[in-house]
């Protein structure tokens, strides 16, 4: 019985130092990810998951251990600013559109008002300075030119936000007023954030 359990192949004893080794991940993986979804975060993430193996083979393992969760660090950020960044992105493009869909129903209602009668209610939109260029019995003359009615409506084709010293961020809501008996093709309308009318224009 002694000779047998000899022979036996003898299994090597577990030493706390390759026990170590054994929980150290180099997060490779998900290094080599984060580069496709930031690139100057994810270097240094692959760089430290490179690491970690070639601190282990030297025995290094407390070494391995920093470098292992600066692996990890540098990945989760890189994949975190990715979301960020993406998720600014999504904000903006949905301000913008739901800020020039504003601008857009005032214009339509600028138009709407005054073809029907309602000078008050689109006068409203002026802001300050535009009011101080043209008052309010000016205004109501030079549309009572044109000759709208209850027909005409605004056709919007173009917004655009735009930025400049004098006006600030603006938005231009440009198109056609149609009307049954005659068709008015530069309309422009430009509003301040505040959602207040600083230039118009209507022109056959």
């Amino acid at each position: 019985m002694d000779k047998q359990d000899n022979n036996k192949p003898q299994t090597p004893p577990q030493t706390e130092s390759n026990t170590n080794k054994k929980n150290v991940s180099n997060h490779l993986a998900i290094a080599i990810i984060s580069l496709f979804f930031f690139v100057p975060f994810g270097i240094p993430a692959l760089i430290y998951a490179v690491k970690v193996n070639n601190l282990l083979l030297r025995n290094d393992t407390d070494a391995a251990k920093k470098a292992s969760k600066k692996a990890k660090m540098w990945s989760l950020i890189a994949i975190g600013t990715w979301a960020v960044l993406w998720l600014g992105i999504l904000a903006l493009i949905v301000f913008v559109g739901l800020s020039t869909k504003v601008e857009q129903k005032l214009a339509t209602s600028f138009v709407t008002d005054v073809s029907n009668g309602r000078t008050s209610e689109a006068y409203s939109q002026f802001s300050s300075a535009l009011k101080d260029a043209q008052d309010q019995p000016t205004f109501e003359n030079s549309f009572s030119n044109l000759n709208l009615n209850k027909s005409c409506k605004l056709d919007v084709s173009g917004l655009k936000t735009s930025s400049s010293t004098d006006l600030g961020n603006t938005t231009e809501v440009s198109g056609t007023v149609k009307c049954d008996d005659k068709t008015f093709n530069t309309v422009v309308f430009i509003y301040n954030v505040d959602g207040k009318l600083v230039e118009y224009g209507i022109a056959q």
